[in-house]
């Protein structure tokens, strides 16, 4: 199965996630990463990251922690990918040119590009305010039963 998201991209998606839903306060990286179930050396490491693309602030101190900067409208799903991955999500072709003899006559790289554009334009779209609300109504109609 093709995985979209290194562990980087899935983990910052958590903690981005679990920042906006807690409000205004800043959370200590600690709890972030107990509650997230994200190992700690990893989270700082996405921390700075993050950090350094302007999405999360951090403060030293007992009263310190990581908080979101900017306001979930304004983050998008690709704003958080793009901050910590090494190299691009989406390629062109899901088939490296290296072992791909077909690419002159293959269909699946043209269709794979409008793929990857569609799901970037998506990505570029889709904010954490988004996901949060998607999150919340699927916890209701779980609720319901």
């Amino acid at each position: 199965m093709f995985c979209m998201f290194t562990k980087r991209g899935e983990y910052a998606h958590k903690a981005a996630m679990a920042l906006a839903v807690s409000g205004n306060g800043y959370v200590k990286a600690k709890h972030l990463a107990e509650k997230e179930s994200i190992p700690l050396p990893f989270l700082k490491k996405l921390i700075a990251a993050l950090k350094q693309r302007g999405i999360v602030e951090t403060r030293t101190g007992k009263q310190g922690g990581v908080i979101l900067r900017k306001d979930p409208t304004k983050v998008s799903l690709l704003d958080i990918v793009n901050a910590v991955e090494k190299e691009p999500v989406l390629s062109a072709c899901p088939f490296p040119a290296k072992q791909c003899t077909y690419r002159p006559l293959c269909g699946v790289s043209a269709e794979w590009s409008k793929l990857v554009t569609q799901m970037t334009d998506t990505m570029r779209k889709v904010t954490l305010a988004d996901l949060m609300r998607t999150k919340n109504e699927t916890s209701a109609l779980h609720a319901r039963g």
